[in-house]
This record gives C-alpha cells, sequence and structure tokens, in this order.
C-alpha cells in the first residue's frame, strides 16, 4: 500500500477505532476508571463494545457517523465531476458551498434515519445539544445553507472537530480546505474557537499525509495559516451570505485561545500519560495552571489539546496514546477519534492494532470510498 493511502486510511480509521474503543468508557471521569480497572486504571486494550449506550463493538458512534457523512459528500461530488468529464469534458464545476451542503443532508439522515446499524426512522442515541439546534436550523434553512445555521457563539463543544477529517484529505486545494472545514463546521458549530480549532486540525493532517513532514513541523503549519490574514479572510468571505457577514467582533481572541490551546502542547509538561496517570485533576503545566481545567468533558480547545499532545508524543505508538487519551475520562469516545485521526495521519494504517480494525463498522466502506475518490 503507498505511504499516502497508508495515512489517509490511517487518518480514517484512526477516528473511527478510537471513537468504538473511546465508547466504553463514555462519561466515566478517571476517577471512576480509576475505580472500575485497577491497578491505575489499565482498561481492556480491545474494543470490547458497552458503555452507556450499550454499544455492540465496533460500532460507529456519533463521531463515526458524521465523519461518514462528510466522506460520503466528498465521495459523491468528486463521482459527479468524474462523470461530467467523461460525458461532457468538462472540469468540475461544484462551488465551495457543494460539499457542506451535501455533508449537511447526510447528516441529516443520520439524524432522523434510515442510518446503517440502526432500525429505519429510529433517531441516534447520541446527539450532542449543538449538534441537534445546529441540524434543526439547517434542515430549516433556505436551500440547506450551513452559512445560515449552527448553534451560534458560546455553543464549543467538540462535535465538529470529531467529523471535519475528510476535507484535510479531500478538499481540491488549500483555499478549499479552508472554506470546506469553515462551512462544515457551521453546519452545527459556528463559534470561531470551533471553527478555527478544526481549520488547524485539517491543516496538521493534510501536511502529514501529504507532505510528509514532521508533526512538530504540522503544528507549525497550523499555528502559520491560523495567523495568517489570508485564513481570516477566506472564513469571513465563505461565511458571508449576501451583505450578511458574520461577527468578527471575538474573532481575534478566539483565535488567540485556539493558538494557546495548540502552544501549550509543544511544552514538556503537556504530557497525555501524565494526565492519563494522575488525572486531569491534579495534571499542572509549570506555571500552576491545569493541563485540561475542564478534565475533557467535550470542550473543542481540550479536545483539540489532547490531540496535539498525543500527536507530539512521537516516542509512543498509536495504541498507547489512544489508550491513555482514553484513560483521562469523560468525553472518552470523540477525545479518542479527535486523537486517533491526527495520531493515525501520523502513523498509519497498520499502526492501528488489526484485531481493533477488524471490529469497525464502516472499515470495508471506508477502504472502498477511499478508492474512489482516489481513483
Amino acid at each position: 500500500m503507498a505511504p499516502t493511502k497508508q495515512r489517509l486510511l490511517g487518518a480514517l480509521l484512526g477516528v473511527h477505532a478510537g471513537d468504538s474503543f473511546g465508547a466504553a468508557h463514555e462519561f466515566d471521569s478517571w476517577y471512576t476508571i480509576q475505580k472500575n480497572f485497577p491497578p491505575n486504571g489499565n482498561i481492556p486494550r480491545a474494543i470490547t463494545g458497552g458503555g452507556p449506550f450499550k454499544w455492540s463493538p465496533g460500532h460507529a458512534t456519533d463521531d463515526t457517523d458524521n465523519t461518514r457523512a462528510v466522506l460520503l459528500a466528498y465521495s459523491e461530488v468528486v463521482v459527479k465531476a468524474t462523470a461530467d468529464k467523461e460525458q461532457y469534458g468538462t472540469e468540475p464545476t461544484d462551488t465551495f458551498l457543494s460539499i457542506s451542503q451535501t455533508a449537511g443532508k447526510h447528516m441529516l439522515q443520520w439524524y432522523s434515519g434510515p442510518w446503517p446499524g440502526r432500525p429505519d426512522r429510529s433517531r441516534p442515541k447520541d446527539v450532542g445539544g449543538a449538534t441537534s439546534a445546529g441540524l434543526t436550523l439547517f434542515a430549516r434553512a433556505a436551500r440547506q445553507d450551513p452559512r445560515k445555521a449552527g448553534a451560534g457563539p458560546g455553543r464549543c463543544g467538540n462535535g465538529s472537530l470529531m467529523r471535519c477529517i475528510p476535507t484535510a484529505l479531500f478538499a481540491r486545494d488549500h483555499e478549499r480546505l479552508v472554506q470546506e472545514t469553515a462551512l462544515i463546521s457551521a453546519i452545527t458549530h459556528n463559534d470561531w474557537r470551533c471553527i478555527l480549532a478544526c481549520v488547524a486540525y485539517n491543516v496538521m493532517v493534510r501536511e502529514m499525509v501529504y507532505n510528509d513532514v514532521t508533526p512538530d513541523t504540522a503544528v507549525s503549519k497550523a499555528l502559520e495559516v491560523l495567523a495568517d490574514p489570508e485564513t481570516s479572510d477566506t472564513i469571513v468571505a465563505a461565511l458571508t451570505v449576501g451583505s450578511a457577514a458574520p461577527d468578527t467582533s471575538t474573532y481575534d481572541a478566539n483565535r488567540a485561545e485556539v493558538e494557546a490551546a495548540i502552544e501549550k502542547c509543544r511544552g514538556p509538561d503537556f504530557d497525555v500519560g501524565v494526565l492519563a496517570n494522575v488525572g486531569p485533576q491534579k495534571a499542572e503545566l509549570k506555571d500552576g495552571e491545569k493541563a485540561l481545567p475542564l478534565a475533557g468533558n467535550g470542550y473543542v480547545l481540550e479536545s483539540l489539546s489532547l490531540a496535539v499532545g498525543a500527536l507530539l508524543d512521537t516516542k509512543r505508538s498509536w495504541e498507547d496514546l489512544i489508550v491513555d487519551v482514553v484513560r483521562v475520562g469523560r468525553d472518552t469516545d470523540t477525545n479518542g477519534a479527535i486523537a486517533g485521526g491526527l495520531v493515525g495521519a501520523r502513523d498509519g494504517l497498520d499502526a492501528i492494532p488489526a484485531e481493533w480494525r477488524a471490529k469497525l463498522q464502516f472499515r470495508d466502506e471506508f477502504t472502498k470510498l477511499v478508492d474512489q475518490i482516489c481513483g
């Protein structure tokens, strides 16, 4: 398998594997995990299913389901563009809205059914509040325009970061990566912190998969993109409808928060292994600040920090890092998914344990979709 395809599938199935592994411990605090798996919170190193929603082993939760929705959008737009070129000899004519609108429609299908692995028309077990609010607005918006959806400022959970990785892998160029990342986040999460976290994450993934850079270089590139005025111009333009531009009054302050969430992971005192061993309530940075003040409980920038911290720990394996991300507790499926995708882009498909991959609900479909998109 070519190195690029190894990393493509490592990224996508890394999300799925981290999600399905973490699902068994969702909502459990670090203390609960320590109590349930003595000594030292040694959770089983296997995809076991279970958890509060009683998942079967390898079943997708909302993280992988919504990643699938975005991946299907890229597949459909690419297939249509290829067919048009073969039939009419024309280059692709899709607008920058095409992918996000198509992704949103698949997310609505997940939200209200039918969806693989679920009885027809039944609702998913695990819908976040911002996701529900955003999809409701998206469904009602004229022409289902993502620029007219979103749960609004202040709703800054990790529900768009968990699903953004297909854009890193399949956007046509850097400008489209920024545009499409922003729009796909805005379907449900249009707080600037969510949008900018997704952009930074996707830049890191893109750099590792296609440019074969080191994790530290990928992080530097993400910070460079965040600081570039062209990035803010591109995002604001993408989210503007007619003369109605988004409110940018908090943009710079929120960008600084995203940058800080990434920067703190570059110091030796941010250590995912320490977080897993002593717990987020005790793990501190050198200035006395807690490494994860909200204990990994679904805030987008804490999920980003956990993922970047895992990425930069190049001495440890994909499996060891994702196990420790989950051992931190709380939003274990989503934190596992976000870190799993980022470290999967670093290490490739074969780094994910074969016995984990064998259980994944969408393993074969994701592999076929990658083949279809890549030609």
